[in-house]
């Protein structure tokens, strides 16, 4: 038995990353921007919230868009 294998998924995936990462980055640049960075620097838990809650929700929202709300799918 030989598996097809389908590309749209990879794409859609790639395209996924591609803007998670592009997110990260400029949520970075905007950090770095911040008049007093250090403080969040010390409070390493609202640094942790700005980078990993989108890394989380993006993602899940993309893929929820892309499947049409039907996740089982994906």
């Amino acid at each position: 038995m030989q598996v097809k294998l389908k590309f749209a998924p990879i794409i859609k995936m790639l395209i996924v990353t591609a803007v998670v990462a592009l997110i990260i980055v400029f949520i970075s640049i905007w950090f770095k921007s911040l008049p007093n960075p250090e403080y969040l620097m010390k409070n390493s838990w609202i640094l942790a919230s700005l980078v990993h809650v989108p890394q989380f929700l993006i993602p899940f929202l993309l893929i929820c868009y892309l499947t049409k709300g039907k996740i089982g799918k994906y």
